[in-house]
C-alpha cells in the first residue's frame, strides 16, 4: 500500500516512514524537529523508554537497524488516520536478521507534526514476539 496522503501532517509522517523504513537515516532525519521526542511504548525491549532528538533517536536505533539482514525490514503501511496535527500509522514490519530467523511484527505509530516537522512519534509493537526474538541475539 502507498500512502496517498490527504494532509500535510500524513505527508510528513509518510515521508518519513518511508525514508526510515529504508534506512535512508539522512532523509528521514530532515522530517524530524531538533527536540522531537521517539516513545517506544513496551517494556523489555531494544529502544524502550522515550528517545529526545535525532542524535539520540539515532544513537538508540541504529545498533538495533544491525541485527537486520540486507534489504530488511521491509515497512509495508496498512493504514492511516490523521487529522491536521496526528497521524496514526499502522503498518507491518518483515524481513530477516543476520542470523536468518524472519522477522514478521505489526506495529502502531502515533506521529505528531508541527510546521512541516515531527515533534513526537510514540511506538506500539507485539513486544513479546520482539523480546524473544532479541534476547537471543546478544
Amino acid at each position: 500500500m502507498k500512502i496517498q496522503a490527504k494532509n500535510e501532517a500524513e505527508k510528513v509522517a509518510s515521508s518519513f516512514l518511508m525514508a526510515f523504513g529504508a534506512n535512508d537515516f539522512a532523509g528521514a532525519r530532515a522530517y524530524m524537529h531538533r527536540d522531537m521526542t521517539w516513545s517506544v511504548m513496551s517494556r523489555g525491549v531494544p529502544g524502550a523508554g522515550e528517545h529526545k532528538g535525532p542524535d539520540a533517536i539515532f544513537e538508540v536505533i541504529t545498533p538495533i537497524r544491525e541485527k537486520f539482514g540486507p534489504n530488511s525490514p521491509v515497512i509495508t503501511p496498512r493504514c492511516v488516520v490523521s487529522n491536521d496535527r496526528t497521524v496514526v500509522l499502522e503498518f507491518h514490519g518483515g524481513g530477516n536478521l543476520l542470523d536468518g530467523r524472519a522477522y514478521d511484527n505489526n506495529y502502531v505509530m502515533i506521529i505528531e507534526v508541527e510546521a512541516g516537522k515531527i515533534i513526537a512519534l510514540r511506538e506500539y509493537m507485539d513486544s513479546f514476539y520482539v523480546h524473544n526474538l532479541f534476547a537471543d541475539c546478544d
